[in-house]
């Protein structure tokens, strides 16, 4: 089957297999008889996508007192924001997981 023409499972599975053959980029696609531009590509778009789909809306409450802004995570992790926080530190809270990348 023509590389344009595989199903996007399949080119997720060409993917991953990628990542456990120990190959470059360029190696991997020769074996598996496809042009590594159209690899690349789909291991681009495959890797955004998953980055999308692992973004969730959080639940935001006000606690009672009004001096701090509590964020509850899916994974039971709470954050309290002073609500005297500046916007320079919050926007740095708000972006950590940019920092980190």
């Amino acid at each position: 089957m023509r590389a344009k023409n595989k199903p996007p499972e399949e080119w997720e599975s060409i993917v991953s297999g990628q990542g456990q053959s120990g190959l470059t980029n360029k190696e991997y696609a020769e074996q598996v008889g496809v042009k590594l531009c159209s690899f690349m590509a789909w291991k681009k778009r495959l890797k955004s996508e998953m980055a999308e789909s692992q973004t969730r809306l959080v639940e935001v409450s006000f606690p009672v007192q009004k001096e701090a802004l509590l964020l509850r995570f899916p994974n039971g992790v709470e954050l309290q924001i002073p609500l005297s926080l500046g916007n320079s530190q919050l926007q740095t809270i708000l972006n950590w997981r940019n920092l980190s990348t």
